[in-house]
Parts: structure tokens; C-alpha cells; sequence
């Protein structure tokens, strides 16, 4: 037991360090560097918590680079370890994100932010009234976990 701990403790402190180097060179600016960080934190992933954490650092930096199909085949492997809000959520964050303005790319962080916090029902009415003051017609298919938006007529 006492050989499993450490290799988990030294796990999370490796993917802790990985984790604040990709923070340190997303602040600076260094885009690429940022996405080579977080990408070595795959390996040290243990549970669900830190595949949710890799998920959403990933989300935010292709969202800030307008990589949408890249992030696809990452979030197509790593949302298969989280459970089924988390992923449902990450998938509507990256949503957002495709819609490609700058308010939308606001809404994606925002939703990031406190994905664990919040329910798919809570954010559904969160993103009804923040698309519909846009001129935006959306919705969330909660079974599917997918957002629909069109600009409306």
C-alpha cells in the first residue's frame, strides 16, 4: 500500500508541476508551449478529477487558438474517464467556443470556471438568458448533452 501511495503522490506532484508551467506560458502569452504542457499531464493522470482537469486547461487553451478540430481528437479521449455531466459540460463548453466571438469565448471561460459547481439544468438557464439578450436561439439536449444554437432571423 505504503509503494501505491507514492507512486500516486508523485504522480500529482508531477502533473501539479506540468499544470503550472502550461498556466505559467498561457499568461505570458506562449500559446504552443502552454498546450505542450498540459499535454504531459495526460501521463500522470489518476483519477476522474484530474482527467476533468486536463479537459477544461485543454478547452480554454484551443479556444484561445481557434484549434477546434485538434481539440476534438483530444476531448474524444480524454471525456471517456470523466463521468457524465462533467463531460456533457466540457462538451457544451467547447460548444460555445466554436461559435467563434469573443462573448461566446467569455461564456466558455466563465463555464469553466465552475463546471463542478454547476448542474445541467442550472447552466441551461444560465445560457438561455445570456444567448437569448444576444439575438441567439440555443438549447441543451440534456440526454445527449449537446448545445444547439442557430442566430436567429
Amino acid at each position: 500500500m505504503r509503494d501505491f501511495t507514492k507512486g500516486i503522490l508523485s504522480a500529482e506532484g508531477a502533473r501539479t508541476a506540468y499544470n503550472y508551467a502550461g498556466d505559467f506560458y498561457y499568461a505570458h502569452g506562449a500559446i504552443l508551449e502552454a498546450i505542450l504542457r498540459y499535454k504531459r499531464t495526460q501521463f500522470y493522470n489518476v483519477t476522474s478529477r484530474s482527467y476533468h482537469d486536463l479537459g477544461s486547461r485543454v478547452i480554454i487553451v484551443f479556444i484561445e487558438m481557434g484549434k477546434f478540430p485538434l481539440f476534438a481528437s483530444i476531448a474524444g479521449k480524454e471525456l471517456t474517464h470523466c463521468d457524465p455531466i462533467t463531460a456533457g459540460k466540457l462538451r457544451c463548453a467547447f460548444g460555445l467556443g466554436l461559435l467563434k466571438t469573443q462573448r461566446f469565448r467569455d461564456a466558455a471561460d466563465k463555464m469553466m470556471a465552475n463546471v463542478f459547481s454547476t448542474t445541467i439544468e442550472a447552466l441551461e438557464k444560465k445560457l438561455i438568458s445570456f444567448i437569448n439578450t444576444n439575438q441567439i436561439k440555443a438549447k441543451i439536449d440534456s440526454a445527449d448533452k449537446v448545445l444547439y444554437a442557430r442566430k436567429d432571423d
